[in-house]
């Protein structure tokens, strides 16, 4: 299949429907780790996307075929580590529609990030790629991409439990601590924080 000209631009209102569709499929497309994806809300888009304007530490791009919005990205530069002075600019986010995979969507999101880089004075770029995505990893090794590091995320509850750091809770004390787990859960569900 021939490529074709893709065209990456900084993320406009008039994107928000397009994004906040892909933004549904990167969660689903993650599965399990899909709670690290944003849930996706116009509102909180809007208000992202109101907060960067101006700041040359974050930018939100899209890639559009034929006028039609078909891959997303954010960067960010940020430093390597906390003690170290260079600094990378972060790629998060990187999502191209299944139809449009192998097209160059992908290479033009990344090579958008290399352009960025190259603004602010960064050296390098990363990204954070879930293991068992086995297509970005291979993706992201071809074009050259090498670990840096693994990085491993737990939620705090399961912390306190592996570590013995919750008090032991016996009945009714037990069944209430549960319902306010089980509200603040929902409550979290319907608004999206």
């Amino acid at each position: 299949m021939p490529r074709v000209h893709v065209v990456v631009r900084p993320l406009t209102t008039a994107d928000t429907e397009a994004v906040l569709e892909m933004w549904e499929e990167l969660r689903q497309y993650t599965g399990r780790s899909g709670a690290l994806a944003p849930m996706p809300s116009e509102a909180r888009l809007r208000q992202v996307m109101a907060e960067m304007d101006g700041d040359d530490s974050c930018r939100a791009v899209v890639a559009a075929l034929d006028g039609e919005v078909v891959g997303m990205a954010v960067f960010t530069r940020r430093p390597l580590g906390p003690f170290m002075e260079a600094r990378v600019v972060q790629i998060d986010y990187l999502h191209v529609r299944a139809a449009f995979h192998r097209r160059g969507v992908g290479r033009a999101l990344v090579a958008a990030a290399t352009g960025y880089a190259d603004e602010i004075g960064s050296e390098h770029v990363s990204v954070n790629v879930l293991p068992q995505v086995r297509e970005a990893n291979r993706f992201y090794a071809k074009i050259g991409f090498s670990p840096l590091a693994v990085r491993r995320v737990a939620s705090v509850s399961t912390l306190r439990r592996s570590l013995g750091l919750e008090v032991p809770v016996r009945g009714a004390a037990r069944a209430g601590l549960l319902a306010r787990r089980r509200t603040a859960i929902r409550s979290r569900a319907t608004t999206g924080v």
